[in-house]
Formats: structure tokens, C-alpha cells, sequence
């Protein structure tokens, strides 16, 4: 078993109150058995109820050596804290809630039932002004979120360790010395892409929405229209800042949205080297599922800007323009 130590250097976040390091850890209440969380860092905590009803603990990290952690109970919540992710929680960068082991396990996030860690990423200024944001090893990504600068990100819990390298770049001793730690890669911020609920008790009563629908006028049978303008998107293999070859291969795809059934021509593109001032066309061939082409960017050119138009056969049209969709190498 891993004695957790409280290293000097780690500022402790200001409401996690009291951190004792030695004793078991409590029992996330209502959990029933022993779960085990692998942790964004990579690192393992198995915690809970073993038969004869002693409480059991073990924390793992990815290579089995013997590593500081930090414990505490806050209003019935176990967290754990592997020293490594500690400066990022006390600047503000990391999630606590990713360390919040009553929850994880309550909501479904322990190794058991789930093989992927949901994270919401926020990037940088600098990575955010690239179409093509950067990914970080050992994780996919989901949707962005371009309201918040960000995505939707899976991390692979087998890939774990890999994920949390990439992410810190190896710096957890630097950042244990930082007051100020920074993610690598464009990452800016990291949450737990935790569940939430849905309570309608009193936004619904302001409305008379109960009165309503005690009246028998719920809805049933009203035709709700859906418009589909279509989809636009493409893919280009870029480096961990967005950058891609000056004569990579870029597919462009075009779909509509599921349930319609108007088939989609050939789309046409254009690119310009010069963000819009100027535009070439280029020549789309069929591969797949998409449209690929080949770029001839010159040398003076930074960023890659694109305008795709498709047409369907019911006659409708998108057109999408994407400024310095991603910059060249």
C-alpha cells in the first residue's frame, strides 16, 4: 500500500480544507464494493468495501513505482490528488471534479464501466486561430465547442499515462516548481465532462406548464419540420500545433443531416494562400467517402484558407468558407 505524502512545493487548492495523508479512505456513500478509477494522470485508485467489511485502498501508478498522492474529505467526497496533477488543480488549469472519486464512481466513470474518461479542453488563444485545432495522444475528439474555445474529448483509459505526457510534456517536475503550470500542445484548460440533470420542478411551475398538460395538450402529434442545409467538413494530417505539409492531401466531405435522402454532387474548392485576398481552384478527385486533392502551397504562405460549395439533387446549396483553416509547415 502507498503511504500518500504532501510534497512542499504543492500549493493544496483553498477548499479542499484538511488533507490527512495516513488512514484509509473513506467509503463514497452508497457505492457498494470496490471500484477502481484510472485517473487522467494514469495513475489507479481502487477504493471501497472489502468482504469482511474492512475499508481497502491501493494507489498505482502507470509504472509501479511508489508516488506521493493527496487525500480528502469534502462533504462526504473522497479526492484524490496524484502529486503530479496538483499544481495544475491550484493554478486553475486542471478540473478538481477529475479527482472527485465519489462521484466518478456515481456517475458511472470507474474502470468497470466505462473505457474512456470524458474531458471538456479549452485552447489557447494561439491554437484556437487554426481550423485544425491540436489533439493530444491518447485521446479522440468527440465535437467542438467552438462557443468556449474548445472540445469535447475522450481519453483513452489504456492510454492514459501516454495522454498525460503529452499534456504536460513531461514537465511534472518543472510545474511542481511553477506557480503558474502550463499545459503543452494548445491546451489551455481541462474539466471533467461530468453528467448532469435535468430539473424542470420549478422552471416548468413559473409557466403553468403542469396546468397545461393536466388539460391533455402535451405535444403528441404536433409535426416539427427539419431543414437541412447539409454539411460541409474535411481532413488534413497536421503536426500537435496545426501544421501541415506545403503539398499535403486534403479530403473534403459533404453530408446532410440524418433522415434525408437528397443525394449530394461533386462539391467544388477553392484555396487561398493569402487569407481570401486571392483564390485558386482545385481539382477534386473521388476517394471513399470524400473529395481529395493535393496542395501546392508556395513558400511564402503561412495559412491554409479554403471555400467548399456542394449542391444536392433536390437543388439546395451550403457553401462554407474557413479562414486559415490550418497553417503549413
Amino acid at each position: 500500500m502507498t503511504i500518500g505524502v504532501i510534497p512542499a512545493t504543492a500549493a493544496v487548492p483553498a477548499d479542499t480544507g484538511p488533507m490527512p495523508f495516513v488512514g484509509a479512505v473513506d467509503q463514497p456513500a452508497g457505492s457498494g464494493g470496490t471500484h477502481s478509477v484510472t485517473l487522467i494522470t494514469g495513475d489507479k485508485v481502487t477504493i471501497g468495501t472489502a468482504a469482511d467489511g474492512t475499508t481497502v485502498r491501493s494507489f498505482e501508478s502507470p509504472n509501479g513505482t511508489t508516488i506521493g498522492f493527496h487525500r480528502s474529505v469534502i462533504d462526504g467526497s473522497t479526492y484524490v490528488y496524484p502529486d503530479a496533477a496538483l499544481p495544475y488543480v491550484s493554478a486553475g488549469k486542471l478540473d478538481k471534479q477529475l479527482f472527485n472519486m465519489t462521484q466518478l464512481i456515481a456517475d458511472g466513470y470507474d474502470d468497470a464501466n466505462t473505457a474512456a474518461l470524458p474531458l471538456i479542453v479549452r485552447y489557447t488563444d494561439a491554437a484556437a486561430t487554426l481550423r485544425t485545432r491540436p489533439k493530444v495522444a491518447g485521446s479522440t475528439v468527440a465535437r467542438r465547442l467552438d462557443s468556449i474555445q474548445g472540445a469535447a474529448v475522450a481519453e483513452s483509459r489504456e492510454q492514459a499515462p501516454r495522454f498525460w505526457s503529452a499534456l504536460t510534456d513531461c514537465s511534472g517536475a518543472a510545474a511542481a516548481r511553477s506557480a503558474n503550470p502550463a499545459f503543452a500542445g494548445g491546451i489551455a484548460k481541462v474539466w471533467l465532462d461530468g453528467k448532469v440533470k435535468a430539473d424542470l420542478a420549478d422552471s416548468t411551475a413559473q409557466i403553468g406548464a403542469q396546468q397545461v398538460w393536466a388539460q391533455g395538450n402535451t405535444g403528441k402529434g404536433v409535426k416539427v419540420a427539419v431543414l437541412d442545409t447539409g454539411g460541409l467538413d474535411y481532413a488534413v494530417d497536421t503536426d500537435k500545433v496545426g501544421r501541415a505539409d506545403r503539398q499535403a492531401q486534403l479530403t473534403v466531405t459533404a453530408s446532410h443531416l440524418s433522415g434525408t435522402t437528397a443525394a449530394i454532387g461533386k462539391p467544388s474548392l477553392e484555396v487561398s494562400y493569402d487569407g481570401g485576398a486571392t483564390w485558386q481552384g482545385a481539382e477534386l478527385s473521388h476517394r471513399g467517402d470524400g473529395w481529395r486533392t493535393a496542395l501546392h502551397a508556395p513558400k511564402s504562405a503561412r495559412f491554409v484558407t479554403l471555400r467548399v460549395t456542394a449542391k444536392a439533387s433536390a437543388g439546395n446549396s451550403v457553401s462554407q468558407t474557413i479562414t486559415r483553416a490550418f497553417g503549413l509547415r
